[in-house]
């Protein structure tokens, strides 16, 4: 209900009015046929009018609980309001359940219908009044909804009950509508043009104030245009009860019971599939998170099984050696083979060093990112021969740790990058917190490529590099931003929300999935 109406409800709506029209002047000729007295026929309608308003009523209180617009209170209030009524006129309509009514007298029937009538489109016009007011953006809403909520619908019920009251109790003191099953004129031709033409304003209220910007105001006014035919159809055109267009004027104020609850459940059955949709993305994500989470930690514990295991039995294997060669001097073959393993040995404690620092650096546990940034710039900067300059501001605390992870992952898939494709002869990573985020500036002088080509998040050789940064970057509500020209400098932007870590991620102990 609270939706913005679309071209397409528009036409929907529209649509809807010109088959009630034309419906009902199709079967105007034959409005005053006479047909078979059905008595219970009023009640099984009025049982059937009071569940569909009941309905409307709560989904339109749900709606203002949330929204806190007095305008669908003032609406929740008028469908709040028509099963009272309804729930009388059922119990007093003439010969129903036995002869004469169950409650008040010969008028009590018809004049609570025509209170109901007459009142309904009142509550309308006031939702129109008060939509205007919510809509206006400096608009604040009531401070206390529960407590309006009480007043208002307090005030309706006794409202509705006042008017079950005197039409019940003060039936004889009424001006007479009905004569038998008749309808008495001209007084109730009066009323019911009083009744007709409240619903005509309403529905000229009701298009000033709105516009029919929203879903709800659309089908209002759809209900609006039903019970003026309702009125038309069973009481305007006839001469009484129980003749064609008496059970026709019914048909249509049971579509207009129907429609804003139509709108209100489509809304509400749009909003569920949204909310389950969402919950599958963010479970997925979740899942996601969770497994970046525990790549890291793997890293992490294999790093550190890298450097400080192996590294040590390497470390040990390289004294064992040298200390060979200086018991074996005087075997020059013995001496010279030792000799010879020393570099292998060294080459491999680097290699080991340098797969453990890729893996997970021990500067991004000890240090922080600046750090780990720095001291993996040097050593790209010692393996490439390409100049690389950090410059990191992110903030003088700690980032969370995915947050660390994920900046560095990509600064190091962005460098592999500029090392592979760009010919460049500098590199600048530049890192700040600003506005609630961290962002990351990763650009080069080299020759640049055309990223037009390269839409799916290829890197200029056909690899996955650019998707797996900007993967890193979305599970953590950030985005990775490339701008590049053919024969230009490249730069990469990532930018992630500090505040968009999930607790359960950033909290993993760092000991996680070690062995002891």
């Amino acid at each position: 209900g609270s939706a913005a109406a679309t071209t397409r409800d528009r036409k929907r709506a529209l649509g809807a009015c010109v088959v009630l029209v034309a419906a009902f002047a199709l079967t105007l000729p034959w409005a005053s046929r006479p047909l078979r007295a059905v008595p219970a026929f009023a009640p099984i309608y009025d049982a059937a009018v009071i569940v569909l308003d009941v309905l409307t009523a709560l989904l339109l209180y749900a709606q203002y609980r949330q929204l806190r617009e007095r305008s669908l209170l003032a609406l929740t209030c008028a469908y709040a309001f028509t099963p009272m009524l309804i729930a009388a006129h059922a119990l007093s309509f003439p010969d129903a359940y036995r002869p004469g009514s169950l409650i008040g007298g010969s008028q009590t029937s018809a004049w609570l219908w025509m209170g109901l009538h007459t009142l309904f489109p009142v509550f309308v016009i006031g939702y129109a009044v008060l939509a205007r007011g919510d809509r206006d953006p400096d608009s604040a809403p009531p401070a206390h909804a529960r407590s309006s909520a009480g007043v208002a619908l307090s005030a309706t019920i006794v409202l509705a009950l006042g008017v079950v009251a005197v039409t019940v109790f003060a039936d004889s003191m009424l001006p007479p509508l009905m004569v038998g099953s008749a309808y008495r004129s001209p007084a109730t031709r009066a009323v019911l043009v009083v009744g007709w033409l409240a619903h005509a304003l309403a529905l000229v209220a009701l298009a000033r104030a709105t516009r029919m910007r929203r879903l709800i105001d659309l089908w209002m006014g759809v209900t609006l245009v039903a019970l003026m035919i309702d009125l038309a159809l069973s009481a305007l055109l006839v001469g009484g009860r129980y003749q064609l267009g008496f059970y026709l004027g019914r048909v249509y104020g049971l579509l207009a019971a129907s429609f804003v609850l139509a709108a209100l459940l489509r809304e509400a059955s749009a909003l569920y599939g949204k909310a389950l949709r969402f919950a599958e993305v963010e479970s997925r994500e979740g899942l996601r998170r969770q497994l970046i989470a525990a790549e890291e930690e793997e890293r992490r514990r294999l790093a550190r099984e890298l450097h400080d295991e192996v590294g040590q039995h390497i470390t040990a294997l390289s004294l064992g050696i040298r200390a060979l060669t200086d018991i074996t001097q005087a075997h020059s073959e013995v001496d010279r083979r030792a000799q010879s393993l020393l570099p292998l040995v060294d080459s491999l404690g680097r290699e080991l060093h340098s797969v453990a620092v890729r893996l997970r650096p021990k500067a991004l546990d000890d240090f922080g990112l600046e750090a780990a940034l720095e001291s993996y710039a040097t050593d790209w900067s010692r393996s490439t021969g390409i100049i690389a300059d950090v410059h990191a501001r992110a903030a003088s605390e700690r980032l969370p740790s995915a947050i660390e992870g994920a900046i560095y992952r990509i600064v190091q898939e962005a460098l592999t990058n500029v090392a592979r494709h760009s010919g460049a002869t500098r590199a600048s990573i530049f890192v700040e917190r600003r506005d609630g985020q961290v962002v990351t500036v990763i650009e080069d002088d080299g020759h640049g490529f055309d990223t037009s080509r390269f839409g799916e998040g290829l890197s200029p050789d056909g690899r996955l590099g650019l998707i797996g940064m900007r993967e890193r970057a979305a599970l953590l509500g950030g985005t990775v931003e490339i701008e590049s020209t053919p024969g230009d400098s490249t730069t990469v932007y990532a930018r992630i929300p500090v505040g968009s870590v999930d607790a359960r991620v950033d909290t993993l102990p760092a000991t996680a999935g070690v062995e002891r």
